[in-house]
């Protein structure tokens, strides 16, 4: 019984052990997130990049990049969980639960021509022939440019422009400089961030065919736009900021439609993850740009703006430092584990405190046996039963006395035990002192037989 109880305490504390195991282990080991991303794109660049800062930080958050064909198949991933987080475009696919946890840039539509073409405002598109550029930000493996054809029909319908009537050729930065000195396109389309690489030098081969004159063409009606399409912004060109210097580009400050490329994730993720990978990721910035310029565009999303594409509460709670605290997140696994230890150590004790009685309870039996012994020795006429007698004491006498029962026994069973022996010890020591349990010698067999026998023998005479 002693063993089994032994047993059932081991297996109870190795459970206990393997269970806080797998508690640390699970909790200190990193979340990895599913980023789907287009492949080959800006927007891979900076993932990757990301991916392996937080990995070298050894940070709680590990990125792995799902590389998708197109913003569609990226917007798809998301919906259908094969990734918690997607770098997506608010014109372009968004999924309906979809909840942005930073901005990563913002996409202007950009269209220019060379002068002498003729094209000097959006209704000048009419019959012409317009260059769709393909930007790094947006490349792929098999990605086309419906997106952006898609803005430019927006655009073209505003202006009563039918879109049937202008041509449009897809191209990609190395192939504009030849198209404009093929006389292939008149003007072109561009959609990407200000700042990108790409629409800098698209305006530059456009300005190098033209004398460094180059048409800006501001969509003046993209406030009203953007009213009906509340995923696409007004974003203002400021003048010089394409560079030039006589004239600059552009020459005066004027208003296109724009949107915005964001890093998104859906209402599955946790506003604990959704924080912690907002905080992680503009931390990193200032790493990231020094190796991708386009990262400088990083933002926080405003989350006072009503908008289609509603902030995560969880980054919501991050940048109006309502976060929760670590003990607030995991509160309930807390009261939860607390009750579980509690369980746990009250079964322990009753488990310990039950062996320990039956620990007592056979101490109390030996002690028994003992008494048992003293009346079967007080009782005895024979050597055989004193020697049985005292063999079975010194047994149980060494039982008791093991360093573990001592403890247990106490003052007042020690002090029994001590009694018995004492009392054994003289009950023996007497018993074999009678005359009755001594072998008598022979001689004293043969007096005993001839005192025996002369009554006898008198009789006779």
């Amino acid at each position: 019984m002693r063993r089994i109880n032994l047993i059932v305490i081991i297996s109870l504390a190795v459970c206990a052990g393997l269970i806080v195991l797998a508690t640390t282990l699970y909790y200190t080991q990193p979340t990895v997130l599913r980023v789907a991303v287009v492949r080959d794109s800006e927007d891979q660049a900076i993932m990757n990049s990301a991916a392996h800062i937080f990995t070298k930080d050894h940070e709680g958050i590990h990125l792995r990049i799902v590389p998708a064909d197109d913003l569609k198949a990226a917007s798809t991933l998301l919906a259908e969980g094969k990734a918690d987080l997607a770098v997506l475009r608010s014109d372009i696919a968004m999924p309906s639960s979809g909840r942005t946890l930073l901005i990563m840039r913002r996409n202007a539509v950009l269209i220019f021509a060379p002068d002498g073409s003729g094209v000097h405002e959006i209704g000048d598109l009419a019959g012409k022939r317009i260059g769709v550029l393909r930007t790094a930000s947006h490349a792929g493996a098999r990605l086309d440019n419906a997106g952006t054809e898609a803005l430019l029909a927006l655009v073209l319908t505003q202006y009563d422009v039918p879109a049937a009537g202008v041509t449009k050729l897809r191209l990609s930065l190395a192939e504009i400089p030849d198209a404009l000195r093929r006389h292939q396109i008149d003007a072109v389309l561009a959609v990407d961030a200000q700042e990108a690489p790409d629409m800098a030098a698209a305006i530059n081969a456009v300005a190098l065919s033209s004398a460094q004159k180059v048409v800006f063409l501001p969509i003046n009606e993209a406030e009203a736009i953007a009213k009906r399409l509340p995923n696409l912004d007004v974003i203002e060109i400021v003048r010089g900021v394409f560079g030039g210097a006589t004239p600059p580009r552009p020459a005066e400050n004027f208003d296109t439609l724009g949107s915005t490329t964001r890093l998104v994730a859906t209402t599955r993720l946790s506003d604990g993850t959704a924080a912690e990978v907002t905080r992680l990721l503009l931390a990193a910035q200032p790493e990231l740009a020094t190796h991708i310029p386009i990262a400088n565009q990083i933002k926080a999303p405003d989350p006072r703006k009503d908008a289609v594409l509603p902030v995560h509460t969880g980054t919501l709670a991050y940048l109006e430092d309502e976060e929760e605290t670590f003990f607030q997140r995991y509160s309930d696994l807390f009261y939860i584990g607390v009750m579980m230890l509690s369980l746990f150590g009250t079964g322990m004790a009753t488990m310990i405190g039950r062996l320990r009685q039956h620990k007592i309870d056979a101490i109390d039996d030996d002690l028994q046996k003992l008494l048992d012994l003293i009346m079967q020795a007080r009782l005895a006429h024979d050597d055989g039963v004193l020697d049985s007698c005292e063999a079975e004491t010194e047994v149980l006498f060494a039982r008791l006395l093991t360093p573990a029962n001592v403890q247990l026994m106490g003052p007042a069973r020690i002090s029994a035990l001590g009694i018995t022996l004492e009392e054994m010890r003289f009950i023996l020591r007497e018993k074999r002192a009678e005359p009755a349990l001594r072998e008598p010698p022979p001689h004293a067999l043969n007096r005993a037989l001839v005192e025996a026998l002369s009554p006898r023998r008198q009789a006779g005479e």
